[in-house]
C-alpha cells in the first residue's frame, strides 16, 4: 500500500511539474512573441518594407510563434507527438471544411498582399463601407471611418468584391449638382459657380479649369453640375468650402434653388 501511495504521489507530481512547465511557456512564450513581434516590426530592414506586408507579416509571425509553442507545451507534458499531430491533421481537416471562410480571409489577405490594390493609408470603399486602411492582417482590414469608427472587413469580401481606392490617384475632382429654376440665367450662374471654384486656393486649375455643364433637365428645373480637381487628401475641404461659397454666393445674386413644384387645380 505504501509503495502504491509514493507510486501515485509521484506521478501526480510529475504531471504537475509537466503541467505547470508547459503553462509557463504557454504564458510567458505568448508574451514574448508578442514583444518579438513588434521588434521585427520596428527593425530598421522591415522599416523599407510595405506598411502593407508589414501587418500582414507580423499577424502570420504571431500565429505561427503561438502553435510552435503550444506543440512544445504538448510535448513537454509528455504526450505522445506522433498521436498529436494524427489528431492536429484530422482536426485542422475538419476545421477547414467548418471555416471555409476563415481561409477564403487568408487567401484574400495574400490576393492583397500580392497583387496591392491598396495599402494602408489608402481610403478606399468596399462592401457598403468606406474608410482609411489602418491595417491588413490575415484575416481582415481595418479601416478608420472619418468619424473615427474602426471597421474591420474580412479579406475573402473585399478580394471578391467591387472595390474603389479614392487614393490610387493623386487629384480627385470634386462634383456639385445643384437645380435651378427654368427662367434663371444659366449662363450668369454658370459662370458664379466657376468663379467660386477658381477663387478656392485648394482648387488646381493647372491642368483643367473648374467648369459648369449643364446636366439634364428635371421637374424642378435645370441641373448643373460644379466640377473642379483638387488634391486627394484636400477632397473633403473642398467639398464643404464649396458647398458654402455656394449658398453664399446665391443668396448675393439672389439666385434661387429650384424647389419641387405643386399644381393644384379646381375642376
Amino acid at each position: 500500500m505504501d509503495e502504491f501511495l509514493s507510486f501515485l504521489l509521484t506521478s501526480i507530481t510529475d504531471i504537475v511539474f509537466r503541467l505547470a512547465i508547459a503553462a509557463v511557456i504557454v504564458l510567458v512564450g505568448f508574451k514574448v512573441a508578442d514583444k518579438v513581434t513588434k521588434a521585427i516590426l520596428n527593425s530598421k530592414k522591415m522599416q523599407t518594407v510595405d506598411k502593407t506586408a508589414r501587418s500582414f507579416i507580423a499577424s502570420f509571425a504571431k500565429i505561427g510563434i503561438k502553435v510552435v509553442l503550444v506543440v512544445i507545451a504538448i510535448s513537454v507534458m509528455g504526450i505522445n507527438m506522433t498521436s498529436v499531430v494524427a489528431l492536429l491533421t484530422t482536426a485542422a481537416a475538419a476545421v477547414g471544411l467548418a471555416l471555409q471562410g476563415g481561409l477564403s480571409n487568408i487567401a484574400g489577405g495574400l490576393i492583397i498582399l500580392i497583387f496591392k490594390p491598396f495599402k494602408v493609408g489608402d481610403y478606399i470603399v468596399s462592401c457598403g463601407e468606406s474608410g482609411t486602411v489602418s491595417e491588413i492582417n490575415m484575416f481582415y482590414t481595418i479601416l478608420k471611418t472619418p468619424d473615427n469608427k474602426t471597421v474591420s472587413i474580412p479579406n475573402g469580401s473585399i478580394s471578391n468584391s467591387t472595390m474603389e481606392n479614392l487614393s490610387a490617384e493623386n487629384m480627385r475632382r470634386v462634383d456639385i449638382s445643384v437645380t435651378v429654376d427654368f427662367d434663371a440665367n444659366i449662363e450668369g450662374i454658370q459662370a458664379l459657380l466657376k468663379q467660386i471654384a477658381e477663387s478656392n486656393e485648394l482648387v488646381v486649375t493647372d491642368a483643367e479649369a473648374p467648369y459648369v455643364p449643364i446636366t439634364g433637365y428635371s421637374e424642378r428645373g435645370v441641373d448643373l453640375q460644379l466640377r473642379a480637381w483638387t488634391k486627394g487628401e484636400n477632397y473633403w475641404t473642398v467639398v464643404f468650402a464649396l458647398n458654402d461659397s455656394i449658398r453664399a454666393g446665391f443668396e448675393k445674386y439672389d439666385v434661387k434653388f429650384a424647389l419641387p413644384k405643386v399644381e393644384v387645380r379646381k375642376d
